[in-house]
C-alpha cells in the first residue's frame, strides 16, 4: 500500500513540472511585451519631439520694413520642415504689448508641413508707438512636441519723406525760364515707394509737370529737375505722394516765386566814341 501512494506522488510530480515550466514561460513573455511596448512607446515620444526640433523658421519678412505709428502692414514668417515625416502645426501668434493682429490667414485647428516643405502664416498688424525697436516673439504649437518660439525685431519711426528745395536762380524773371531742382531725403531705415512729385501754381509753366521714383532707399536721397516758366508772382507747390508698404503719405514743398531782374543776362555796355 505504501508502495502505492509513493509511485502515486511520483506521477503528480512528474505532471506538475511541465505546467509550471509553461507558467513561468508565460511570466516571462508577458513581461517582455510590457518592456517592448514600454521601449516603443519611449521611442515614439522621443521620435515626436525630435520631429518638431526639426521645424524651425526659415524666414521673416515685414512690410512696411518701418512701420509709421499706428501704421497697418503685414508680417509673414515661414517654416521648414528638416524632418522625414509630417508635423503638426496650431495655434500661430505674435505676442507683443505693442503689436496688434488685425487679421491672420485661417488655417484651421491643424496645419501639416510636409518632410522637406515650408508653410507661411501672414499676419496683419498695426504698432503702437513710440518710436523704436520693439522685440516680440511669434510661437506655434506642434503635434505632440514642443511648441516653436522665434524672436521679432520691429521698428517704428514716424519720420516723414524729406522734401526740400536744393536748388533756385537767385530770382525769376517774367516770361523767363530757370532751373529748380527738388531733393528728396529718406531718412527712414526703410525702403520708400511709389513717390509721385505733382506740380501747381498760377501763372507758372513747370515741365514735367509730374516726376515719378519707383522707390527711395533707407538713408538716401535723389534730385529732380523741373524748368519753370513765369508769367507772374505767384507760388509754386510740390506735392509729394509716396507709400511706405501699402501706407499713403504726403509732403508738400512751398517755393514763392518773385520777380527780379535776371542777374545772367547779359548788359550790353556803351561806350561814346
Amino acid at each position: 500500500m505504501k508502495a502505492k501512494i509513493a509511485l502515486l506522488c511520483i506521477f503528480l510530480l512528474v505532471l506538475m513540472v511541465p505546467f509550471a515550466c509553461a507558467a513561468d514561460s508565460t511570466s516571462g513573455s508577458s513581461s517582455t511585451s510590457s518592456s517592448s511596448s514600454s521601449s516603443t512607446s519611449s521611442s515614439s515620444t522621443s521620435q515626436n519631439t525630435d520631429a518638431s526640433s526639426l521645424v524651425y523658421v526659415s524666414n521673416v519678412t515685414m512690410e512696411p520694413e518701418v512701420f509709421f505709428p499706428y501704421e497697418q502692414g503685414t508680417i509673414s514668417v515661414t517654416l521648414t520642415n528638416a524632418g522625414t515625416s509630417a508635423m503638426g502645426l496650431s495655434g500661430p501668434d505674435i505676442l507683443s504689448d505693442k503689436v496688434h493682429i488685425v487679421k491672420q490667414v485661417d488655417w484651421g485647428t491643424m496645419t501639416y508641413v510636409g518632410a522637406g516643405s515650408t508653410v507661411t502664416y501672414k499676419f496683419v498688424v498695426t504698432v503702437d508707438p513710440p518710436d523704436g525697436t520693439d522685440y516680440a516673439l511669434f510661437t506655434i504649437g506642434t503635434k505632440s512636441g514642443n511648441a516653436i518660439h522665434y524672436p521679432l525685431t520691429i521698428k517704428v519711426d514716424s519720420d516723414p519723406l524729406i522734401a526740400a528745395i536744393a536748388d533756385q536762380p537767385d530770382t525769376f524773371s517774367l516770361d523767363g525760364t530757370a532751373n529748380v531742382t527738388l531733393r528728396l531725403i529718406n531718412t527712414r531705415g526703410g525702403t520708400l515707394k511709389n513717390i509721385v512729385v505733382s506740380t501747381e501754381g498760377d501763372g507758372i509753366e513747370v515741365t514735367p509737370k509730374q516726376e515719378y521714383l519707383q522707390a527711395l532707399e533707407a538713408d538716401n536721397s535723389g534730385d529732380l529737375v523741373f524748368t519753370i516758366t513765369t508769367h507772374k508772382e505767384s507760388n509754386l507747390t510740390f506735392d509729394v505722394d509716396y507709400q511706405n508698404g501699402d501706407n499713403d503719405h504726403t509732403v508738400k514743398v512751398v517755393l514763392p516765386i518773385e520777380l527780379g531782374s535776371d542777374k545772367t543776362i547779359a548788359v550790353p555796355v556803351l561806350n561814346n566814341c
